[in-house]
């Protein structure tokens, strides 16, 4: 169970990783980006897609977290 905790921790690590730099390519271009107007519907996506990463990443994390527990509280009984 320690291994799947580990593999579940980087799994983690990426997702929140691809989640932050999503949302912040999409600000970036939002602030930073072409002021005549117009939809980027590419860049719209990509900020959901962003959002549900980290989202996916902080349950991960909090599952990864559940079975370090688990697995230390199987240890010593």
């Amino acid at each position: 169970m320690k291994d799947i905790a580990k593999n579940l921790y980087i799994v983690a690590g990426v997702m929140l990783t691809v989640g932050y730099l999503g949302l912040a390519a999409f600000y970036l271009d939002v602030n930073y980006g072409p002021e005549d107007g117009g939809a980027n519907i590419g860049l719209g996506l990509l900020s959901l897609l962003s959002i549900l990463a980290g989202a996916l990443g902080i349950v991960v994390g909090i599952t990864a977290v559940i079975l370090t527990i688990a697995s230390r509280r199987r240890r010593r009984s």
